[in-house]
């Protein structure tokens, strides 16, 4: 839309960008004979991966000053991918902002330069990206007008992601609220918006960015949700425009889009996918267990190994719940994290937080008088989500399924209408772990909705 799309500077600027952005060693190879033996050196060394960051950053230096501005932009891309901190990505998005503004591209250098204030920890407040309008219908950004953007969503009564585990207000606050950050992990800034019309608010597109990552809505992809019956086309197509212009805005590269079946979606979308026909795409499928059925019903659904393995965890295993009194289920946790040497999802101070206020349960599960298991359920309205889990690795000993049962059951005996397993990752291009972890939780119900993840270039 306005982010300048890089240029060479000159045919050996171009020439060598394509080297770096793909055409690698046999392409240096073609063009060596008219480069500097030392140029051609380092270009290989950088191919091969084998220049360290600091290398690579003079080199960038020299090409820039050069002004082989294409080149420059290539080399620092590796760079900052090489940095280990986001506070040292953003030093080197700082110094990529500059090359660009240098070159006359002040879109890309103001993006690039927000993108690395992100990743050091800064965050502007009060200032997003421009809010759009189109015949009857404007935009409300939450980051420009936080009060007016909560104020039209207050006046609504019951919000439709108010159950969302996935994009709703608990799961939000997970992620925009500073009290909730990691002092390691870059800040997340949050570009939601809705679409208004005369008669109020018709749609609400929940995004943020964390760090230099692709926009999403949290873990998942954005949707457009809709706040009243029919959005218009017109409606829906302002929202496509706006999601992508604050994705440009804020200096990431992709948007992740969750969206259903390719022929009901929105007119602006299948515009937007004609557009980038190579969009990476991915089958995800959303699961959940319907709590307004019996405990039996809801236990004839799992699968028959999973039935078997809550029956052995029912006699082999005492199950708590942080419910039931007094449990230091926070150690217990962070131990078995520990001890699995994995990094937990969430610190103790977020533990104690979420506990704290009442909408998250910890179970432990103890074998011989040894906790092997714990699982974290959280409550988003009606909605009971399984956030996250550790096992001790007991050899084939089942010892996670009767948890699970647990915290089931439990939501159902407590009015909730839903127990949501989270977006399962099906597609064949996911990994073999999130594709086994889709296995596991797919086997405790038979109540899907399949979706498609599209990666859209910025």
């Amino acid at each position: 839309m306005f982010r300048e799309p890089v240029k060479a500077s000159n045919p050996a600027d171009g020439d060598l960008a394509a080297v770096l952005d793909g055409g690698g060693l046999p392409g240096l190879e073609a063009l060596a004979p008219k480069l500097p033996a030392f140029m051609v050196l380092w270009l290989e060394e950088i191919l091969r991966e084998r220049l360290p960051a600091e290398v690579m950053l003079t080199v960038a230096h020299k090409l820039a000053e050069g002004g082989l501005t294409a080149s420059a932009l290539s080399v620092l891309e590796r760079v900052q991918a090489a940095m280990q901190t986001p506070a040292d990505q953003g030093k080197i998005l700082e110094i990529q902002a500059a090359v660009e503004r240098q070159a006359g591209m002040c879109w890309a250098a103001a993006a690039d330069g927000r993108g690395a204030a992100r990743l050091m920890g800064r965050i502007p407040q009060g200032e997003g990206p421009p809010d759009l309008e189109e015949g009857a219908f404007w935009v409300v950004n939450a980051a420009n007008d936080p009060q007016a953007y909560h104020a039209l969503l207050a006046a609504l009564g019951a919000l439709p992601l108010a159950d969302d585990p996935l994009r709703g207000p608990l799961a939000k606050r997970l992620v925009i609220d500073p009290a909730f950050q990691r002092a390691h992990v870059p800040l997340t800034q949050d570009f939601s918006f809705l679409v208004v019309g005369e008669e109020g608010p018709f749609l609400q597109v929940e995004c943020d960015v964390l760090g230099m990552r692709f926009m999403a809505c949290r873990e998942v992809g954005v949707v457009l949700t809709p706040l009243a019956a029919d959005p218009p086309p017109a409606a829906q197509a302002l929202a496509i425009r706006q999601l992508r212009l604050n994705a440009e805005w804020s200096g990431t590269r992709e948007i992740q889009v969750d969206a259903a079946a390719p022929d009901a979606l929105p007119a602006a979308f299948k515009a937007w996918l004609e557009e980038c026909p190579h969009a990476a795409h991915a089958e995800i499928r959303e699961a959940w267990i319907d709590l307004a059925l019996g405990p039996d019903e809801i236990f004839r659904a799992y699968r028959e190994a999973h039935r078997q393995s809550i029956r052995w965890g029912m006699a082999h295993m005492a199950v708590a719940s942080s419910r039931d009194g007094p449990m230091d289920c926070i150690r217990i946790y962070c131990d078995l994290h520990a001890q699995e040497g994995r990094t937990p999802s969430f610190d103790r101070d977020q533990l104690g937080m979420m506990l704290g206020e009442g909408w998250l349960t910890a179970y432990v599960g103890a074998l011989e008088g040894e906790p092997v298991s714990v699982l974290l359920a959280a409550r988003h309205g009606y909605t009971t989500y399984y956030m996250a889990s550790i096992n001790k690795r007991m050899g084939t000993k089942p010892v996670s399924h009767v948890l699970l049962h647990r915290a089931i059951l439990d939501a159902r005996a407590e009015g909730q209408r839903r127990f949501h397993l989270g977006m399962l990752s099906t597609g064949a291009n996911f990994s073999r772990k999130l594709q086994n972890i889709a296995f596991y939780k797919s086997g405790f119900t038979k109540t899907f909705e399949d979706r498609i993840a599209y990666w859209m270039p910025v």
